[in-house]
């Protein structure tokens, strides 16, 4: 939770708190000085349904009107931080390493909701700052329309086919694009990873600030493969009327190296 000046603003940005952990929606979590009859939620992208879904029942409530600032899971933060003299934002929703950041950073204020004492240990800050509300498996995603036979290993990628055709969040400003670090490196090895990568770079596009608008761009057939993350790829294939399909990569042939692309991420 930010730095706080009025009690009334952060009487109902706590209120909110609650609301969202009823729904097992809490991740970090900002609090500070603001508008009485409004809360301003920072937020990493492609919660945009689950928030459709909660944040309804809470402003009818309390008669508050929640305003969404949504972005990558880094560009929040760099927002926050940036404006932590003048802070505003009541609440804070991103993901690991970002709201360690923003710990580290003084930019949140201990909270513990009613709901805490239900988050296990290893998934919230031990000053109470931030929790967790779920966790997530990171993942990649194509159109299926388009792409018939998908990538099964990260070589693949590397085929002439994805040139120019693959785009991946940046890693400095979305969580997802952390996780495609963490991942290879976890998978080849740092320095492998890093090679691995620098080719890769040679068939990305682009890189996007955050997530969420790859799927868009995916089911535009703009783009052939991206990263993603499962949650979201399935709520925008099923909800959001995106052309998309998550996929998991190997990082090798089964025959030399059986271990896939698996990533547990929370938020």
């Amino acid at each position: 939770m930010t730095k706080t000046n009025s009690s009334q603003a952060t009487g109902l940005a706590r209120k909110l708190l609650p609301a969202l952990l009823a729904a097992t929606l809490f991740g970090g979590a900002a609090i500070q000085a603001h508008a009485a009859d409004a809360v301003v939620l920072y937020t990493a992208d492609g919660l945009e349904n689950l928030y459709k879904d909660v944040l309804p029942a809470f402003e009818k409530k309390e008669s508050v009107k929640v305003n969404i600032v949504t972005a990558g899971s880094g560009e929040v933060v760099n927002r926050a931080t940036i404006e932590k003299d003048q802070p505003k934002a009541d609440v804070l929703v991103t993901l690991p390493p970002f709201i360690q950041q923003a710990d580290q950073n003084g930019l949140l204020q201990a909270y513990q909701s009613a709901n805490y004492k239900n988050v296990p240990a290893i998934a919230k800050a031990s000053n109470g700052a931030w929790a967790t509300f779920v966790n997530n498996y990171f993942s990649f995603a194509i159109n299926p329309e388009v792409t018939k036979n998908a990538p099964k290993t990260f070589a693949d990628l590397l085929h002439p086919d994805y040139s120019g055709k693959i785009a991946y969040s940046n890693p400095a400003t979305a969580g997802d694009g952390m996780a495609v670090i963490i991942l290879t490196s976890s998978l080849m090895g740092e320095d492998k990873a890093f090679e691995y990568l620098k080719k890769l770079e040679q068939s990305a596009k682009f890189h996007t600030k955050g997530t969420g608008y790859l799927d868009v761009l995916l089911s535009r057939n703009e783009i052939a493969f991206a990263n993603g993350d499962l949650q979201m790829d399935l709520d925008d294939a099923a909800n959001g009327g995106l052309s998309l399909k998550p996929v998991f990569l190997a990082a090798a042939p089964a025959a030399s190296r059986p271990r896939s692309s698996c990533l547990t991420r929370s938020v």
